[in-house]
């Protein structure tokens, strides 16, 4: 109530706030994003190259769609396409046990590796033919952009602020949440049209290069305190 700005991350952000706060009060301000390159680990460079390599990085929490990414691995695998999902991060232990259990129940054990937590997921994502995002609501995605970055194509879903960060079908493909067929139809796609998913990725490295930098954000910072000072 006795802030002059509110500044919010997405427009998926600043439209869930306007309920309760006039948007004249709502600065939007996208997060500055950079790839910390690290060390990584030497596991991470080595996967089988046979394998059509599907990675998602979240926490491990219903909401981020970990199972959905398992079910549409599960269809493809049903048609004959080689792939492998690694599945980076950790979280709650009972939906890593339920996640266990349904790739027993769908016999992936050897199609699904759980990295856990690492410092720099960006070693996963480097080595990805395609970065799943599959939450069903983000604010941001930081990872969405981090894949950009890396030049890699992403499939996400078509919901809160990571439909502001992929165009569909130039920057990245999207799919509705909850939808795993439609999931594993774009990871086909990307499986049998791998030209397209490097000019997917290629585009999606040049739009987020130009928009996440550090000098964007701190210029947007600025002209906001400057706004703020002249209202003082």
């Amino acid at each position: 109530h006795l802030s002059k700005f509110i500044v919010v991350i997405s427009h998926a952000v600043k439209n869930d706030y306007m309920r309760y706060i006039g948007s004249g009060k709502i600065r939007l301000i996208y997060q500055a994003v950079t790839l910390c390159e690290g060390i990584e680990r030497t596991d991470a460079l080595n996967h089988d190259k046979c394998f059509f390599h599907c990675v998602i990085v979240a926490s491990l929490n219903p909401w981020k769609g970990q199972s959905e990414a398992i079910s549409a691995l599960s269809e493809v695998i049903h048609r004959g396409i080689n792939a492998r999902l690694l599945v980076v991060g950790n979280g709650k232990e009972r939906f890593l046990t339920t996640l266990q259990q349904q790739v027993k129940d769908c016999n992936l054990e050897q199609y699904v590796e759980f990295i856990g937590y690492v410092e720099n997921p960006v070693q996963f994502i480097r080595i990805a033919d395609v970065v799943l995002i599959c939450s069903h609501w983000e604010p941001f995605g930081r990872v969405t952009v981090e894949a950009m970055l890396a030049g890699k194509p992403v499939i996400a879903t078509n919901s809160g602020a990571t439909a502001e960060l992929i165009h569909d079908g130039v920057t990245g493909l999207l799919y509705d949440p909850g939808n795993y067929n439609e999931l594993a139809n774009k990871i086909q796609y990307l499986y049998e049209n791998p030209e397209k998913g490097l000019k997917l990725g290629s585009a999606a490295r040049i739009w987020a290069e130009d928009r996440f930098t550090q000098e964007r954000y701190a210029m947007e910072v600025f002209d906001l305190l400057n706004e703020v000072l002249k209202t003082v």
